[in-house]
């Protein structure tokens, strides 16, 4: 500033401070005109030297923008369609009515990304890279509505080019906008609703504001069920930093819940031709403790492969988010849940993790996952940003982003190098069709739906697929039986066949090697049954 004050006063022929308050020597006019001749502002910063300064964040937005697309474009038709991927195509490649119909018997998510898969459709052909680039587009999109909520947070630069390259190169986040499902669209649509949040809590109670909430948060629960937890979040974080706008917050649910209802009654309606959770049986019981939460936040660290990495970035990631706290709760209490506090924050990464610990406790049946708790990748990876700005120690930040960014990059490349992500129903369909086409039996719907896709459109030839979980029951002397392991439904094949004594001719084998996920192994055994024993 003083540098600034100097060579001001230079221009100024020398003129003291209070120059254009006493109105000596040049006129303000001149004094402009030397300035503009110099290119120097009032301010010490030369013009060119403000506009790169205007332009730095954008252009930090535009490259982080850049490498998440290419990133979520790389081998992105790697692997063909998975059974949930072609359930997708398949409620969206009908009717309008019977995506409807389809997505209400199936009870297990929203319809809004069915039918924007049906929109694209119009639009592009059915094959793996075009259809994929609808979710590609709504990963992408992530990483401007979170460049969006650090600005209103008024982090750092180097904090916000952080968050947000965190977010472009996290491997998960990357893997679920590579496949047609609604992921991608719910950690996008969940992204905008934090981003109103903030809105609503740092500016006046308005209509905007409460239509941009309100849109935000119908369209985050017609994306996915789990929107729902969000609002809860969102409802508690509120009532501890603004009680004046909880009237307005509640309002404006309740529209949500309005919008909402048509949709819900359907699918209660369908409630009465099966249980709400006989579709996610498979998931098993598993409530979801401190390691599964552990488990979470590890993937949105990034995972390296070596002892203890998951303990290791989670004491890394959440460092400064620990000094934070500990400052507010020293010097800040009363602060600790305002909108650029640490309290806030975590209620909105927290809340939809132990509510869901809650209704798979409830229900006896798990309803833990890594795809539908992404949603909470945005504001953790915030809280990480804002606490790292609000570090007193200019050398320690610099550091922690260095070692962070170090973190992410790393884990980013391991994610790319794994090969192995997906199984390939497509080689199992070929195999089949090449080796030996007599009648092929399928372990449960999950297997049957994928085996039939990929021997039309992989293997190009129509095959039957029968349902048959039990070996005892099938009637054929020879025979493909496919099933994946884990099962889904019913018991494991290896133990029937020891039990009827088959001979297995022919074995074609798939798997899927997700660093730090259970392993998935499609099987298929051409069987010659040994009915003598």
């Amino acid at each position: 500033m003083l540098k600034a004050k100097q060579r001001v006063s230079a221009l100024r022929g020398g003129q003291p401070d209070d120059f254009a308050a006493n109105g000596g020597g040049r006129d303000r006019s001149s004094l402009y005109a030397a300035l503009m001749k110099r290119k120097i502002t009032p301010n010490g910063l030369g013009i060119r030297g403000m506009f790169a300064e205007g332009c730095r964040p954008w252009l930090i937005l535009f490259a982080a923008g850049a490498l998440a697309l290419v990133l979520r474009l790389l081998w992105l038709s790697r692997y063909g369609f998975d059974g949930d991927e072609i359930f997708s195509l398949q409620a969206a490649g009908s009717t309008w009515g019977h995506l409807l119909v389809t997505a209400v018997n199936d009870k297990s998510h929203p319809p809004l990304f069915y039918a924007a898969l049906k929109l694209w459709l119009m639009l592009f052909p059915a094959n793996e890279t075009q259809v994929r680039l609808l979710s590609v587009l709504f990963g992408t999109a992530l990483i401007p509505v979170a460049f969006a909520i650090c600005r209103r947070l008024e982090l750092a630069e180097a904090d916000l080019a952080v968050v947000i390259v965190l977010i472009a190169v996290n491997g998960e986040l990357i893997y679920y906008a590579q496949h047609t499902r609604m992921f991608p669209l719910f950690e996008l649509s969940s992204g905008i609703s934090i981003l109103a949040i903030v809105y609503f809590l740092q500016a006046p109670v308005s209509w905007r504001v409460l239509v941009l909430l309100t849109v935000a948060n119908s369209l985050m629960v017609y994306s996915h069920y789990w929107g729902w937890l969000a609002i809860a979040a969102q409802l508690m974080w509120v009532l501890l930093c603004q009680r004046a706008k909880v009237g307005a917050f509640v309002g404006s649910s309740l529209v949500v819940a309005v919008v909402f209802a048509p949709w819900a009654i359907a699918v209660a309606a369908a409630l009465d031709q099966g249980g709400a959770t006989a579709q996610i049986a498979w998931m098993g019981t598993d409530v979801g403790g401190l390691s599964s939460y552990a488990a979470l936040l590890g993937t949105f660290n990034g995972e390296i492969d070596f002892a203890h990495a998951t303990t290791f970035g989670i004491i890394l990631f959440l460092a400064p988010v620990a000094a934070l706290f500990l400052r507010h709760l020293k010097r800040e209490m009363e602060t600790l849940v305002d909108v650029r506090s640490p309290g806030g924050w975590t209620i909105l990464v927290a809340v939809p993790l132990m509510l869901t610990s809650l209704g798979s406790y409830l229900a006896r049946q798990s309803v833990w996952g890594t795809r539908h708790l992404s949603m909470v990748a945005v504001p953790y990876l915030v809280l990480v940003g804002l606490s790292m700005t609000q570090l007193s120690n200019p050398g320690v930040k610099k550091v922690l982003r260095c070692v962070i960014l170090g973190w992410a990059v790393t884990a980013g490349i391991f994610s790319l190098a794994e090969t192995d992500k997906d199984v390939r129903w497509e080689d199992i369909a070929r195999g089949i069709v090449l080796q030996d086409p007599v009648p092929v039996y399928a372990a449960e719907p999950f297997v049957r739906t994928a085996l039939e896709f990929h021997f039309k459109h992989s293997a190009a030839k129509t095959v039957a697929v029968s349902q048959q979980p039990s070996l005892g029951k099938i009637p054929d002397n020879r025979f493909w039986f496919v099933y994946r392991t884990p099962t889904g439904r019913g018991a494991a094949p290896e133990a029937q066949l020891a039990a009827y004594g088959d001979y297995v001719e022919k074995r074609l084998r798939t798997r899927s090697e997700r660093r730090g996920r259970e392993r998935q192994e499609i099987t298929a055994l051409l069987i010659r049954p040994d009915r003598a024993n």
